[in-house]
């Protein structure tokens, strides 16, 4: 490593990079877990080595990264890929620090879709201001930003530009699915990088961790195997702030009726860990086993967050200055639906006990099937300070689908119920963190898992992914109650 550092001193005291990035402007200062972060990404760098920074949801990732590439300043150009919900919190960052962000798409027919929403967006917020185009030459004086879905297009016209570019992939999870043409794309652009940092809240997608040793390799200076990933994945920038916020998990085990026991034991595989008195169940079998969990688990999600919403006093207000005194014991809940059709399935069965301006559905485009009484928002900041300041409506229960887990905050909600659904580790963590943000006033989030029939058996697998963020972490998970 002696070596490698001097080596690294030497060649960037050679390099001739005229770096013409404009003045930092922003009066914003890094918090004390952003410091520490940042303190590691410069050490790194001087080893010459890529920087994986791995902070919690709602951290202030993108503050850190642009500190660290100010303070660096070692290339020409910056090349910032993300998804597409991202793109207007990080542009607006990237305005407070006084740099310009610039995004660029891949032909004339997005880039005229994108400034149709780009005026609507500007009426309702003035400061939004995005300068879209289609040029492949990366500007010296501007922050290049490129969708997710984008990347696979561009990736050849900016691979020549590389050898002089800072290459930030944020949301680095979502480029971990090995033979996809997004993660083949953004790992040779970012072996292509003078300067490259990954970055992402949730960077487990599975339990085998494959996907994330493929970064790894490109932030530490030997080979990166199964046998030595722990050690590789200790270069992590991973200073994890989880805030004041006491977390509180349970399981809910529905009962079920004789008949429905009786029909899962019938329809379960024989073998372990179903113990079922059937060899193989058909195709038809599994689809009735998980409607019938469906039924059975959206019944007590409803029945649990109807609940809520008739325990919760009227005045919210006097209710909220209660509960920061530890003297109130309402909840507001956030619902997980599997996908939109199934959040709509759920509004219109919370819509028999709770009234329609109460509830409010987020993420992706408004459902043809939502009931019109709902609102729906694409994105939202439901914080508790908003809330109080009049800005946003006071929702008693948001319903939201998995997939749906980015670009908006819920701070207001105090709770999450969610069944059991297919989906990934990432996905999951960053829904747990659209309610535990380090902005909450209410430090007590409570996460309810409800199980029946078929998922009852498949959420240990899923249990087995969030073991290994556990570890990563480094600190005990919290021993879950049944009931």
């Amino acid at each position: 490593m002696a070596l490698r550092k001097e080596l690294c001193s030497r060649l960037t005291a050679m390099s001739n990079t005229a770096c013409q990035w404009p003045l930092w402007t922003s009066h914003l200062s890094l918090r004390p877990t952003q410091q520490l972060a940042f303190n590691e990404m410069r050490l790194a760098h001087e080893d010459g080595l890529a920087n994986f920074l791995w902070m919690l949801v709602g951290q202030g990732k993108t503050l850190t990264v642009l500190s660290f590439l100010e303070a660096t300043r070692t290339c020409k150009h910056i090349i910032w890929s993300l998804p597409k919900t991202a793109v207007g919190s990080v542009a607006e960052i990237i305005h407070e620090v006084g740099w310009k962000p610039l995004l660029l798409f891949p032909s004339t027919g997005l880039q005229k879709k994108y400034e149709k929403e780009a005026l609507q967006k500007q009426l309702e917020n003035p400061a939004h201001k995005i300068w879209p185009t289609t040029t492949n030459i990366c500007l010296t004086n501007k922050v290049t930003l490129v969708e997710h879905d984008h990347l696979r297009k561009l990736a050849d016209p900016l691979a020549s530009q590389m050898g002089d570019t800072a290459f930030i992939f944020d949301e680095a999870h979502k480029a971990m699915q090995t033979g996809t043409q997004r993660t083949a794309a953004a790992l040779r652009l970012a072996r292509l990088a003078k300067q490259l940092v990954a970055l992402t809240g949730t960077p487990i997608v599975d339990k085998s961790g494959y996907g994330l040793m493929e970064w790894l390799r490109l932030c530490v200076p030997f080979p990166v195997t199964a046998s030595n990933f722990w050690v590789a994945a200790n270069s992590m920038v991973s200073q994890l702030n989880s805030g004041d916020v006491r977390v509180t998990e349970e399981v809910v085990d529905v009962p079920q009726t004789p008949k429905d026991t009786l029909f899962f034991k019938n329809n379960f595989p024989a073998r372990a860990p179903w113990h079922g008195k059937t060899e193989v169940p058909t195709r038809a079998q599994w689809t009735k086993m998980r409607a019938k969990t469906n039924e059975i688990c959206d019944s007590k999600i409803v029945h649990m967050a109807s609940q809520m919403v008739a325990q919760h006093p009227t005045n919210w207000r006097e209710d909220h200055a209660h509960a920061l005194q530890d003297n109130s014991n309402s909840q507001r809940p956030l619902v997980v639906a599997q996908d939109q059709k199934h959040a709509c399935h759920l509004i219109d069965k919370l819509l028999c006990t709770v009234d329609a301006s109460g509830i409010l559905l987020v993420g992706g485009s408004r459902p043809a099937k939502l009931n019109p009484q709902v609102q729906h928002y694409k994105t939202i900041h439901l914080t508790e300070q908003n809330v109080m300041d009049g800005v946003v409506h006071p929702f008693k229960v948001v319903v939201a689908a998995l997939r749906n887990c980015e670009g908006y905050s819920l701070t207001w909600m105090t709770c999450q119920i969610s069944g059991s659904y297919p989906s990934n580790q990432a996905s999951r963590t960053q829904m747990r963190g659209r309610i535990n943000r380090l902005d909450a006033q209410r430090l007590d989030k409570k996460y309810w898992t409800v199980l029946a029939g078929v998922t009852t058996i498949t959420h240990r697998y899923q249990e087995a992914a969030k073991l290994v963020e556990d570890a990563l972490r480094a600190g005990p998970a919290k021993k879950k109650q049944k009931r």
